[in-house]
């Protein structure tokens, strides 16, 4: 992702581009797509859980799936931003 001068990985949380632009949905359309491959994932494993495990069925908890996908989220934008800015560094 290009800011315009070279600056820290951190600046991609409050550098973030506008709605006009096409860079916004660029970047967050390439996201998005990960983030619902990654709910969906997790969602199927809840459900197959709950259908087939007496044991999960008693101790699930839905702040439990949510923090996990909040988290995974957390991890998926940190992970693309970091590869992002590494490819800028380089060039």
């Amino acid at each position: 992702m290009y800011f315009g001068k070279k600056s820290n990985l951190l600046s991609a949380l409050y550098k973030l581009p506008s709605l006009k632009d096409k860079r916004f949905h660029y970047s967050f359309g390439n996201i998005l797509v990960r983030y619902l491959v990654f709910a969906g994932f997790v969602s199927t494993i809840m459900w197959l859980l709950i259908n087939n495990s007496e044991f999960y069925r008693d101790i699930h908890n839905h702040f439990v799936i949510y923090g996990i996908l909040i988290s995974g989220t957390y991890i998926i934008l940190y992970n693309y931003y970091k590869i992002n800015y590494k490819k800028y560094q380089l060039s």
